[in-house]
């Protein structure tokens, strides 16, 4: 008997030390989708120009000799769309972190790859910014990324 209760101890001991490391844990919050705050994101919204790399350099659709889109559902789903076309469909993570801006929290964009390779992480995160109701920026969580100007089609 003493045997047993020495496993049994040991047991809810190990559940203890198991539930304080995993709380103990810091990760991002994900939100789920669809979020009333975030209906703004919901639509197609149609690039303007992009500024950054190790140039600074500015790009537009007439400089870059293409047109870009990017549709985002309720659903997750996000859809890419070049030149009128649509060219690839993936899903998209929605975190709110303090990182980028310790004062006040913001929204954070990571794509998820389809297929295969599903739930691998397609690119960078990139932070979320609605300039007005019509205007949204994203900018590359990265050295030298890319910060990009859209406007709702």
């Amino acid at each position: 008997m003493k045997d047993f209760i020495t496993y049994k101890n040991f047991r809810f001991i190990g559940l203890l030390v198991m539930i304080c490391l995993l709380s103990a844990c810091k990760r991002d919050v994900a939100l789920s989708v669809p979020k009333p705050n975030l209906e703004p994101l919901y639509g197609t919204w149609q690039w303007v120009m992009s500024s950054g790399g190790f140039t600074g350099a500015l790009i537009t659709p007439a400089s870059a000799g293409y047109s870009y889109a990017m549709q985002f559902d309720n659903q997750g789903g996000f859809t890419e769309i070049k030149n009128g076309k649509s060219i690839d469909k993936i899903y998209y993570v929605l975190t709110k972190d303090s990182t980028y801006r310790p004062q006040e929290p913001g929204y954070y964009i990571q794509f998820i790859l389809h297929g295969s390779k599903k739930n691998d992480t397609y690119n960078s995160k990139q932070y979320l910014s609605f300039i007005s109701q019509d205007t949204l920026l994203m900018a590359q969580m990265v050295d030298d990324g890319y910060v990009s100007i859209y406007v709702r089609k």
